[in-house]
């Protein structure tokens, strides 16, 4: 699965004396690739013969592909039936079916294949099946998936990138891919990329290496950081110039094989930097490189025969892709097939304008296609651009501008975090960027990241340069190229949005520049790591502001002069502001919607000044003591405190909260949230006791708690989350603390107390029903546990769920395996006259780690122990290694929760309503079943099979 090849076993599906099953045909049928495994005994099995002719019959087909394994013989036995091969057919050959089975044997032995000895060694062996799976790799239906279905041509190219990478090879090999912009130079290594990267230890696909070295001074340090990061797979990496990550790549990687894609590559420096010398990397390694400059692979010493140029489609491709994107068909409506040919005529062969052209057509009438191909043959010719501006052209006004913002200032940002820029500017930004992405000048990705391709944003930084060719100060925006020049010479300006990035100006000449600005509505300033000199500064913001990105706010206050009473999106994170206005001075932003000061050196906010805030983060902020909500805030919906220094906290007068996160609040005395919150992450590394006000929150539907080291106890009422769905454990060592409680959260009667005797009645009822029915597996039948249910009711007055009885037979059944490891547990002390053991304190806590729910055993004795062996000892006579572990099965008997996650953690044998079990996980110490369902884990999600729902993009 995990190099995305699935496969069908019909191993103990077929009954003896049957026929393939419809199932097993059917299989065959949609099956792209077969395996035939050809061995000695093949022939002696009318199955196999039978799902064999099947096979070849699906072979003639173009869409199916079959490869003989002849597993310790030869093909020309297989052919004839001879040898080995004949006689295991010999008591088949007078069948019915027999000379449609000599037909598909003579066909199978016909192909290509792999032959396998049994003389292979395990290292031979290994091999042998890595070189099968690679073939599959390259074989053309499976490459195509990893192409994508709107993208043509490429099939080929794939396959001959993938060869001459040769990943079975040991040495370290630098790939170039060489072509124009927009020509498929990224689709093609991505493609590549995600095609062969479950074959390296660490892989990194690094995007935009020309844009993200040249944004700042430290450009180059954020790429290195990104590749060590991603092929080490950690993200603590810590890097302060490109000399240090030179050095780390030199000494810490070169005992990976890894992967690593450099895309738009277009200096020499940035090689040097990213992938100096191939002894950086592990052996095996491959770096993929892709460029517009050929003369760059050449210089940093890539052989020639590695270097791929990409070259435009061919006229059919293009039309192939054209076709794909204007009719969403192979072919097009027979009334534009004529049409359609004279566009692609004038897209070069270039597929990123063959799409945006396809998107722009679809769906119109003749009489749009026909001004596009005048218009297309009229425009001066650019080849860069040629055809682009027509989607752009088709926006309105509205979606134009929004385009402007995003191809000129938020290129590179999260989704997430754009929508909230632009809708702090006025626009409706989740419409406008879908639109953008169906006229193909955008793509949207799942993971909160969007891409815009270079040529499109070019293409608007020259619609903005066209706004006025002479002046520059006339311009909506600024360009990279103008900014400087502008500021230095603190002209007027008309600009709306501008992107403050690299610049090696002082603080004092940028603000003077911001005073000539008199519609700026959103300042972008990206210069995270640049030590301003605040010394002699008068500060200046444009009140006309609406959006205000600046990380690494070098002042300690917004300025006075700064009325704010437009803005809607206030973001300085890392930044020295430790309060909004000097003085203390209260300035109610009334139109602040969206308000991130993390990393910042706030000591109190008071959220009467911001009434209609909808989003809060305050991480990091190390000296913040005080939230004070002194007003109803009907729309704050989301709210991210990392405080250590926050006592107390009251949120009541915040109604609407949809998700609250804290991290790092260890210090609270008073803790008070909205009782209509429904989502809680809670990150503490100190606290020792969770608020019992968490008990209150009755609408809570989903829990966090993340990195809480040192929590010894949980709050006793937590069964009063009645509709809690899902709860999530990260790196929480106290997760043994959660057995014993789901155990309780049954339901809200469900507190009623075993006693001794109707554990005992409960024991023999199971001892009764096993001898008159038997068992169901491991457990009991139906049937049974209903039975079971009747007599406690009538002999204890308890009304359980099957459920709840199971749950209380799987603990009963937790103890006594727990009893039995430490009745054979050398050297422990035992009497047998009280049935108690004598142990140590640590000894305890070490059996507390394998045996949670069997710690009543410190203080008691295990009651009725002739009952437990009588019930349990076919399961386990020896410590519980016969039978499915079920130490914490008590949390399936919640009746709310419906997905639990543990990362770092363990839990065991998590049953569904139906009693099947999903994942197992187990922890040292533990009797890890024979049972060949488990698994280990480090990173789980246990319940039924509902997907978890992200509850927003990563925090800022």
């Amino acid at each position: 699965m995990l190099s995305g090849i699935c496969t069908y076993n019909d191993v103990n599906r077929i009954e003896k004396g049957k026929r393939i099953s419809d199932e097993l045909i059917r299989s065959i049928q949609d099956s792209k690739f077969h395996i035939i495994v050809l061995s000695k005994n093949y022939t002696s099995s009318s199955w196999c013969l039978d799902e064999l002719v099947e096979i070849m019959e699906c072979h003639k087909t173009i869409e199916q592909t079959a490869f003989p394994v002849f597993y310790d013989v030869e093909p020309t036995e297989v052919r004839y039936q001879d040898g080995a091969v004949g006689k295991a057919f010999a008591k088949l050959q007078n069948e019915e079916a027999a000379g449609r089975w000599r037909d598909a044997l003579k066909k199978a032995a016909d192909l290509d294949g792999w032959e396998w000895k049994t003389s292979f060694d395990g290292h031979e062996q290994a091999k042998f099946i890595q070189k099968i799976v690679e073939g599959i790799f390259l074989q053309p239906h499976f490459i195509s998936r990893s192409v994508g279905k709107d993208l043509v041509g490429m099939e080929t190219w794939v396959k001959n990138l993938v060869s001459s990478l040769e990943t079975s090879s040991d040495d370290v090999r630098m790939i170039g891919i060489f072509g124009r912009g927009g020509i498929g130079k990224t689709t093609l290594a991505r493609a590549v990329f995600d095609h062969i990267s479950i074959w390296f230890e660490g892989k990194s696909f690094v995007q935009n290496v020309r844009e993200v070295s040249r944004r700042s001074l430290s450009g180059l340090t954020i790429l290195q950081k990104h590749v060590i990061s991603d092929v080490l797979n950690d993200k603590n990496i810590v890097q302060r110039s490109v000399y240090e990550g030179m050095h780390k790549m030199k000494t810490i990687m070169g005992s990976r094989k890894a992967l690593v894609v450099l895309d738009d590559v277009d200096h020499i420096n940035q090689l040097e930097a990213l992938a100096g010398e191939l002894t950086w990397f592990g052996p095996g390694s491959r770096i993929v490189i892709t460029t517009r400059d050929m003369h760059l692979l050449k210089s940093h010493r890539v052989y020639s025969e590695h270097i791929h140029c990409v070259n435009p489609l061919s006229g059919e491709e293009a039309v192939s892709l054209f076709n794909r994107c204007a009719f969403r068909s192979e072919i097009a409506v027979q009334e534009y097939e004529e049409l359609s040919r004279k566009v692609v005529s004038c897209a070069g062969g270039f597929p990123l304008t063959i799409k945006v052209l396809g998107t722009y057509l679809c769906g119109r009438t003749k009489i749009y296609w026909l001004d596009a191909i005048n218009r297309l043959r009229t425009i001066p010719y650019q080849e860069d651009f040629k055809g682009l501006e027509l989607s752009y052209d088709d926006l309105d006004d509205y979606h134009k501008e929004i385009f402007l913002d995003v191809a000129c200032i938020l290129k590179g940002e999260k989704v997430s975090e754009a929508i909230k820029i632009l809708e702090g500017s006025g626009f409706n930004a989740k419409i406008g960027l879908k639109i953008l992405e169906q006229n193909s000048l955008i793509t949207i990705f799942d993971d909160d990241k969007f891409e815009m391709h270079d040529l499109i944003m070019h293409m608007g930084w020259n619609i903005v340069r066209s706004e006025n060719f002479i002046d520059c100060t006339e311009r909506s925006r600024w360009i990279r190229e103008d900014i400087e020049m502008i500021l230095v010479r603190e002209l007027d300006s008309e600009a709306r949005s501008i992107k403050l990035e690299g610049l090696d100006l002082d603080l004092a000449i940028v603000m003077k520049g911001l005073r000539k600005m008199k519609k700026l509505r959103l300042l972008y300033v990206e210069n995270e790591y640049r030590k301003w000199e605040t010394d002699d500064v008068i500060p200046y913001l444009p009140n006309t502001l609406q959006s205000l990105h600046w990380p690494g706010y070098p002042l300690g206050c917004l300025p006075n002069t700064f009325q704010a009473n437009k803005l809607a999106y206030l973001a300085m994170v890392q930044g020295n502001i430790c309060q909004l206005w000097e003085g203390g001075e209260r300035k109610v932003l009334n139109k602040l919607r969206f308000l991130n000061l993390s990393g910042s050196k706030l000591s109190n906010l008071d959220l009467g000044m911001t009434p209609n805030l909808e989003e809060l983060y305050l991480r990091e902020c190390n000296d913040f003591k005080e939230l004070h909500v002194s007003v109803e805030c009907q729309k704050l919906e989301f709210l991210v405190l990392g405080c250590p220094k926050l006592t107390k906290l009251n949120l009541g007068l915040i109604p609407n909260l949809e998700e609250l996160y804290l991290e790092e609040c260890n210090e609270f005395v008073e803790f008070h949230l909205p009782v209509q919150l429904p989502k809680l992450s809670l990150w503490m590394e100190e606290i020792k006791h969770l608020p019992d006000s968490i008990c209150m929150l009755k609408h809570l539907k989903y829990l966090e708690l993340k990195s809480c080291f040192l929590l010894e106890q949980l709050p006793e009422d937590l069964d009063r989350l009645e509709c809690l769905e899902e709860l999530h454990l990260t790196n929480c060592k106290f997760v043994m603390l959660f057995f014993e409680l789901f155990c309780a959260m049954e339901t809200n009667d469900g507190r009623q107390q075993w006693t001794d005797e109707a554990v005992k009645c409960l024991l023999e009822t199971c001892l009764e029903e096993i001898g008159r029915i038997g068992r169901n597996g491991q457990s009991l039948c139906r049937e049974s546990w209903v039975i079971v249910g009747k007599k406690l009711k009538e002999q204890f007055h308890m009304d359980l769920t099957q459920k709840q009885i199971r749950n209380a037979f799987d603990t009963m059944k937790s103890k006594y395996v727990g009893w039995c490891y430490l009745r054979n547990k050398t050297g422990n002390l035992y009497n047998p006259e009280t049935n108690m053991f004598t142990l140590t304190p640590q000894e305890w806590e070490d059996f507390k780690k394998g045996h949670p729910r069997a710690m009543s055993l410190k203080t008691r004795p295990l009651p009725h122990l002739d009952l437990h062996i009588a019930v349990f000892e076919g399961l386990s006579a020896t410590g519980g290694n016969q039978w499915t572990s079920t130490q914490t099965s008590g949390v399936s008997s919640s009746p709310h929760v419906q997905t639990l996650q543990i990362q770092d953690g363990s839990f065991h044998n998590l049953e569904n309503d139906d009693g099947d079990s999903h994942e197992q996980s187990f922890q040292n110490g533990d009797e890890v079943p024979t049972n060949n369902k488990a698994q280990t884990s480090n990173d789980m999600k246990l319940g039924p099979t509902k997907r978890l729902k992200p509850l927003r993009p990563p925090l800022p």
